[in-house]
């Protein structure tokens, strides 16, 4: 049981993905590359949670929250959080 407190305490509640919505596109866009992120399944790699995203604008950052298994979530971008670095191919 105490093994299992200490882990615990570690795991983040959410990680920023680098990703937001762009208003005047209307579609979710990587930060640094600007591409396209699609909402619904299809040949481009994305991790949405099925229930998300569900906010009309409000909540324009992807976190991967702890509270959908790190699946992705639209968040409000001013929430502090822990966030995943880019980096380039090897």
């Amino acid at each position: 049981m105490f093994f299992m407190y200490n882990v615990s305490i570690f795991i983040s509640p959410g990680y920023w993905a680098g990703g937001r919505y762009d208003s005047g596109s209307r579609n979710w866009i990587w930060f640094t590359s600007k591409n396209i992120i699609p909402i619904t399944s299809g040949s481009t790699f994305h991790a949405w949670d099925p229930t998300q995203p569900d906010s009309s604008g409000s909540q324009g950052c992807i976190m991967m929250l702890h509270e959908f298994q790190y699946f992705w979530d639209d968040y409000y971008c001013n929430r502090k959080g822990d966030f995943i670095c880019e980096r380039s191919k090897v």
